[in-house]
């Protein structure tokens, strides 16, 4: 998400993952970070905070106009809609539904992020609230609401770089081809298979792929010499990974 945000800047010789996981561990070494979950090979997988760090950083980031926490206050939702005017990047963890009810429409914001501890399901005409309300939406984390199925119009999204995806599906249709910015895409589905569909070799900035079901690249496709691709994915992560390796190509 860093990367999509813009955060990371590329340096010479270093991957923009390798310089992310390095401010990384420098916030670990600084103490404002703790390790909670370490991967087999000896990375970070999850990490915490203190809630007085957490804290800071909120009314900081507010302070700054770089991030707005939405919350409810008595019966009401805190800061109104009319206060999110100029809003880039917006975070709510509760009420999401009293949210849409409002019916925001913020060209400003460029991240929406939702982190609910309760799974939010979303009805069609909810699923397009969210769409129409941030038409220029570079991040999109929306693991923990539950869509009925993929929201129409979600391929107008184009500027999207970072998108998390809570929905019921078998297929990963064509047009999410149309994702010509995207970075990272990760899908959590019910499905225990996935076909997809869409051209992922078209996605030239795709690095990061993540479906929870069982799942296999698609071929290269006549364009290609030799089975160079023009995507490197630095992750593909499935279910039940079988390995398929082509020229180019890094899984």
């Amino acid at each position: 998400m860093w990367i999509a945000e813009g955060l990371i800047h590329e340096k010479s010789g270093i991957s923009l993952e390798e310089t992310a996981e390095n401010y990384l561990e420098d916030l670990i070494n600084w103490n404002l970070v703790k390790v909670e979950k370490m991967r087999p090979d000896g990375r970070v997988k999850t990490c915490r905070i203190d809630d007085m760090v957490r804290n800071f950083c909120i009314n900081e980031a507010r302070n700054e106009n770089f991030l707005q926490e939405m919350k409810r206050s008595v019966n009401e939702l805190e800061p109104s809609i009319a206060e999110l005017e100029k809003v880039r990047r917006l975070c709510i963890d509760s009420n999401l539904l009293n949210f849409l009810y409002l019916k925001p429409r913020r060209w400003s914001v460029r991240s929406f992020v939702c982190f609910s501890k309760k799974e939010v399901q979303l009805s069609r005409n909810e699923s397009r609230a969210i769409l129409s309300a941030f038409e220029l939406l570079r991040v999109l984390e929306a693991k923990s609401i539950k869509f009925t199925t993929i929201p129409h119009g979600m391929y107008r999204l184009v500027h999207l770089k970072y998108l998390t995806l809570s929905v019921d599906l078998s297929i990963l249709p064509h047009y999410f081809s149309s994702f010509f910015n995207i970075q990272t895409l990760i899908i959590d589905t019910t499905s225990h298979t996935v076909e997809i569909k869409a051209n992922i070799w078209k996605m030239v900035q795709l690095r990061h792929l993540k479906i929870n079901a069982v799942t296999t690249l698609p071929e290269t496709g006549k364009g290609s010499k030799e089975g160079e691709t023009s995507v490197h994915l630095v992750q593909f992560h499935q279910r039940v990974a079988e390995k398929k390796y082509s020229k180019g190509l890094a899984i």
